[in-house]
């Protein structure tokens, strides 16, 4: 519904409020709702969440032949700690107290470790007691995150080694989150989804595409492409983009799909020839075009809820996402028919 609108429904002149004749295209990032990771926090959240569900296994479910003790203090200290040091020494007493927080957090798993097969011993018995099933499933879920976390900070802290971002987790609650760094001087790091964003002259987004991962932005446009030809039922005439999407490939591709005006600018050094025809009338006029798509989405992000998904997990997030979109077609298609 949300692509179909823009097409099917008429304005105040009797036309479609969107033809599909120009596309512009743009990313933005979308943030979980994950506090700054920082690997001291991620240990605490580990104990945190591990405690307490072995503390409701042995205050409501009774099973209590596990070791346990109650961590959460300690760690929360540590944490502090951690985050407070300051001068030129901190670098060093931070790797000491980080070796206090790994071995409360292993201690934490341990137990929780033991705690498990206890746990789905007693579900087998009572299969109708859902305590028992929600304590299984959240041990199940969180022991081998809290097993990364703590992986992952002896491997950077201690050991002084880069950790690809494909391999790192910056939140046990939104293990999802991507690390997407895209060169920009005000936010050098994000940490949420890229979402691509296609509107038309109209100025309601016509398609919109939520990626796992950092992928390159040039390596989005031939399926938005696609995706437009299949809504329409053909090629737009005027395609526009900023430089992140330019490669030889896509504009021989947009050509050959029958796309008559291709407007994205070259990065780098551009020869005369190349200079004079990105100074051209009609590109620069498709260039002042697509500057209006950055606006759509400064809508988005400020008014429509999508500078920070409030909702929990992966399908969670995209639901938020397309209705946030949904939303704002329909406002943008109330001023077209007024």
């Amino acid at each position: 519904m949300v692509k179909i609108i823009a097409k099917t429904v008429k304005g105040v002149e009797g036309k479609p409020v969107e033809e599909g004749k120009s596309l512009r295209l743009d990313c933005c990032v979308v943030e979980t709702d994950i506090a700054y990771p920082v690997d001291a926090k991620l240990l605490n959240d580990s104990v945190r969440i591990l405690t307490h569900i072995l503390t409701f296994c042995r205050k409501e479910l009774q099973i209590i032949d596990f070791s346990f003790a109650n961590r959460t203090k300690q760690a929360k200290k540590r944490d502090y700690e951690i985050v407070l040091q300051k001068g030129p020494k901190a670098p060093k007493k931070r790797r000491k107290l980080y070796r206090k927080l790994l071995k409360v957090t292993k201690e934490v798993i341990a137990m929780a470790e033991e705690a498990l097969p206890l746990l789905q011993k007693a579900w087998e018995q009572d299969r109708e007691n859902n305590d028992f099933e929600g304590a299984v499933s959240g041990l199940e879920h969180f022991i081998p995150l809290a097993c990364q976390a703590v992986d992952q900070c002896q491997r950077r802290i201690l050991n002084d080694e880069k950790v690809p971002a494909e391999e790192k987790i910056v939140s046990i609650f939104e293990q999802h989150t991507d690390i997407i760094c895209r060169g920009k001087s005000g936010t050098p790091t994000e940490f949420g989804h890229k979402v691509l964003f296609a509107t038309g002259r109209s100025g309601m987004i016509t398609n919109h595409d939520i990626f796992r991962g950092n992928p390159g932005d040039n390596t989005m446009l031939p399926n938005a492409l696609d995706e437009h030809s299949s809504l329409f039922g053909c090629a737009p005439e005027e395609l526009t983009t900023d430089r992140r999407f330019f490669s030889a490939d896509n504009e021989e591709l947009a050509k050959e799909k029958g796309v008559k005006f291709v407007s994205i600018p070259k990065p780098g050094r551009l020869s005369a020839t190349r200079k004079a025809w990105q100074k051209s009338r009609w590109f620069k006029e498709l260039q002042h075009f697509r500057a209006g798509i950055e606006g759509n989405i400064s809508n988005l992000l400020r008014n429509y809820g999508l500078k920070r998904c409030l909702w929990k997990g992966w399908e969670a997030f995209c639901s938020y996402v397309s209705l946030s979109v949904l939303t704002y077609n329909l406002c943008k298609l109330a001023q077209h028919t007024v």
